[in-house]
């Protein structure tokens, strides 16, 4: 299992941008962006207070990790825009669904959740790697620009909570900095869009004037 692991990219020195899906009620699901490390043949990831994750945790234990190179579905679990059906895949022994389009997903069962400076470190034991898709891809840049403009978006809300003015002014710079990027790494207008999709939420949730 923990060959498995690091075949497939997790490691204790890097996180990996992953989706997480774990279940809010019964069969409803919440699926958001993680970052995920390994540990001592563990995964663990930080949720904060008031998220849906949180939430949906300290319900049901059991949760995927799924690793995606489809930038819709990583839109989608950020901004709640999901079409179940299409989103969602169960198997046949396991009670969590996984990720229809991911690459390969780890089923997991959380076993501790430790509070540490407002957010919790939520430790998961793997039960079971599958690998879906073995077709290697090419590298660039504007997917995890993408990725990165998201999780600065999910930061707004604990920021402004706390009021991190300052932060959230950076974050805002950082937001813009990845749209430089995309704009010098592709003419897909998917792309393009998405990244002045986010810019405009992130605005609204500060609350400046476009």
């Amino acid at each position: 299992m923990l060959n498995m692991l690091r075949k497939i990219g997790f490691s204790s020195y890097t996180f990996s941008e992953t989706i997480v899906v774990t279940e809010v009620l019964d069969n409803k699901w919440n699926c958001a962006p993680m970052g995920v490390k390994l540990e001592n043949g563990k995964l663990y990831f930080y949720v904060y207070e008031g998220t849906r994750t949180l939430e949906a945790l300290r319900k049901n234990k059991y949760l995927t990790i799924n690793i995606v190179y489809d930038i819709n579905v990583f839109t989608k679990c950020v901004f709640k825009t999901l079409d179940y059906k299409k989103l969602y895949e169960l198997s046949n022994n396991f009670p969590v669904p996984h990720i229809v389009t991911a690459d390969a997903y780890v089923e997991c069962k959380l076993i501790d959740l430790q509070e540490a400076d407002g957010k919790f470190k939520a430790i998961c034991e793997p039960i079971n790697v599958v690998v879906k898709r073995r077709v290697p891809r090419t590298f660039n840049r504007a997917f995890p620009a993408i990725i990165e403009a998201l999780i600065y978006y999910t930061k707004i809300k604990p920021f402004k909570k706390i009021g991190l003015d300052k932060e959230l002014n950076d974050l805002m710079k950082k937001i813009m900095h990845c749209k430089y990027i995309i704009k010098h790494a592709t003419t897909n207008k998917k792309y393009l869009e998405i990244i002045d999709n986010i810019i405009s939420k992130a605005l609204d949730e500060i609350g400046e004037q476009q």
